[in-house]
């Protein structure tokens, strides 16, 4: 495959030419941004690639937003490959990309996240795959709250660490901090008072990955 096929546009049929254009000028902009890193020197130095780096590169450097371009941009079999690893449909995980992309966004600039309302997929829409059962229970408690908001989010972030990153120890820093906070707090971001029985929470004290995995 061509590592830079992404600047044809003819390889992501579902943007326009406009949105491809705003794509390339945000990898431009990326790409700027981290030209002091040692991989993007190298690849000036010993390729003379300056502007549109190799795909693997560019998913490295690129921000939330630029990614949520890209993969709506992709065609149809290349969407459906990357949300059968989700097992979920392709227009669900643009969904929870999009999610995603506002919780970096909201703290990035610092703003309030643990009571923000966050449009996560109710579980009538994430599809019927038993591999989701962790997450739809979580998502069951947020629709009998009558929203969705920190706690289904944080529950898509361990969802989707434990595909692509199991040895991860990242849900069990999430847990020490909202063991942490106070009721209220709990409360405010929607977790169940029950919560660190689900499955998905409970999965890694089970496991004994979570005392010895990397971050």
């Amino acid at each position: 495959a061509d590592p830079f096929a992404y600047v044809d546009p003819k390889n992501l049929p579902k943007i326009s030419s406009v949105r491809h254009t705003d794509l390339l000028r945000h990898i431009e902009n990326a790409v700027s941004n981290a030209r002091q890193e040692p991989f993007i020197k190298h690849l000036a130095i010993a390729h003379g690639i300056t502007q549109y780096p190799p795909i693997w590169t560019m998913m490295e450097i690129i921000p939330m937003g630029t990614l949520t371009y890209y993969y709506e941009g992709l065609p149809d079999p290349v969407q459906q490959k990357i949300a059968n690893t989700f097992h979920v449909r392709p227009s669900v995980f643009g969904g929870w990309l999009m999610v995603l992309k506002k919780i970096r966004n909201v703290c990035a600039h610092q703003g309030r996240l643990w009571n923000k309302p966050l449009a996560v997929a109710s579980t009538r829409k994430i599809g019927s795959a038993s591999e989701l059962d962790p997450l739809r229970q979580c998502l069951d408690a947020q629709v009998q709250n009558g929203h969705t908001n920190t706690f289904s989010a944080l529950s898509l972030c361990a969802y989707c660490l434990n595909v692509i990153r199991p040895e991860s120890n990242w849900i069990e820093r999430c847990k020490t901090l909202v063991k942490a906070s106070t009721p209220f707090a709990r409360t405010g971001m929607g977790f169940p008072n029950d919560w660190e029985k689900y499955t998905l929470w409970a999965a890694n004290d089970a496991s004994g990955n979570a005392a010895n995995a990397n971050p």
